[in-house]
């Protein structure tokens, strides 16, 4: 009999003290590791990278306009992420080496590129290339630039009327990164209607062949226009064209015609520079890197820094399906319009 009352006293103690224990409907776990509900939820969080640090290849010398508005992300991403960004420049060929290199990646690689739409559009015309775009999977769009072409304040060149005029007994020099880049296919298809002797003298950076035609290295330069802003404020450059649909106005007023209006002929190819990663990569790593860098885009403070760099967000939205598929687009676009080109300097 006792045993059975000791039996049936314990038995009690144990149902009270469970209760006692079991968390009221809507209040904390004991856990607090355990929230309510985390059983019945799905974790969508993705472990990228796979330790603390992601590395960020510029395929640019550093210095130059592109490394600068890569550096620009990688200090606000790596504070998005909660991880250390490392920037590594690996130059050569305005891109191609950098890609070519990161072919050793693999699939979820801690390694990002940051790449310009170019070495799939132009670089192939002029080369044999060991990757296509397939190698790759583009995260987000991000850079793209309104370019036009420069020449020397108080030199023989003063307007696009003096560029078509030019002394067919001399052979024109302009500034451009060389064969294979769109910044060299887009003055030479130019040049050749306006029925002009050219040749390019390379740069390793728009800002060196800026610095080259006040030099007197080169007669003419293909740069950004924000990038040459400076050199039009202080009077050292002129702008003669820019490759834009509409017409630009400086700050201080320097109106910049459209080549467009000037020639009725469209020689732009739209210039784009994206963030990729290794294709294959999983799907929700590729997901989890777009919003980071949209975070890092609606930042008003990258935002100013950014705009005072002389940067403009690429808008691609609506191309396709999806941001990778929206660059992929832009740059089937731009094979077209590059071929188009390459015609006109081959024929």
């Amino acid at each position: 009999m006792k045993k059975r009352m000791l039996a049936m006293t314990l038995a009690l103690c144990c149902i009270i003290g469970m209760c006692a224990c079991k968390p009221e409907s809507g209040s904390p776990s004991a856990n607090p590791s355990q929230p309510v509900g985390t059983s019945k939820e799905p974790v969508s969080e993705v472990k990228y990278p796979s330790g603390n640090t992601l590395n960020l290849i510029i395929p640019v010398k550093a210095g130059g306009n592109m490394d600068v508005l890569g550096r620009a992300v990688a200090d606000y991403l790596g504070d998005a992420m909660g991880v250390n960004v490392v920037v590594e420049n690996k130059a050569g060929s305005g891109g191609v080496v950098a890609a070519t290199q990161y072919l050793a990646e693999k699939p979820n690689t801690d390694t990002i590129i940051f790449m310009p739409a170019n070495i799939f559009t132009v670089s192939p015309l002029y080369n044999d290339l060991e990757y296509t775009l397939d190698d790759y999977t583009p995260i987000a769009a991000y850079n793209s630039e309104a370019n036009g072409v420069f020449a020397l304040a108080g030199g023989p060149i003063q307007s696009f009327e003096d560029l078509k005029n030019w002394d067919a007994s001399k052979t024109l020099l302009f500034g451009s990164g060389g064969r294979g880049v769109a910044n060299y296919l887009m003055q030479a298809a130019l040049y050749k209607d306006l029925g002009l002797q050219a040749d390019t003298i390379p740069h390793d950076s728009a800002a060196e062949g800026l610095v080259n035609v006040i030099a007197g290295t080169t007669n003419v330069t293909f740069a950004s226009l924000t990038l040459a802003e400076q050199y039009v404020k202080d009077g050292s450059l002129i702008p003669l064209f820019t490759y834009e649909k509409e017409e630009y106005t400086y700050a201080d007023g320097t109106k910049v015609p459209p080549l467009k209006q000037l020639t009725g002929k469209d020689y732009d190819i739209p210039s784009l520079q994206f963030f990729a990663i290794r294709a294959g990569t999983d799907e929700a790593v590729v997901k989890y890197l777009y919003d980071k860098l949209q975070e890092v885009f609606a930042n008003p403070d990258f935002q100013a820094d950014y705009q005072s760099k002389g940067g403009n967000l690429a808008n691609l939205t609506g191309l396709a399906a999806t941001p990778s598929a929206d660059v992929a687009t832009m740059i089937a676009n731009n094979v077209a319009i590059a071929k188009e080109l390459y015609e006109k300097t081959a024929g």
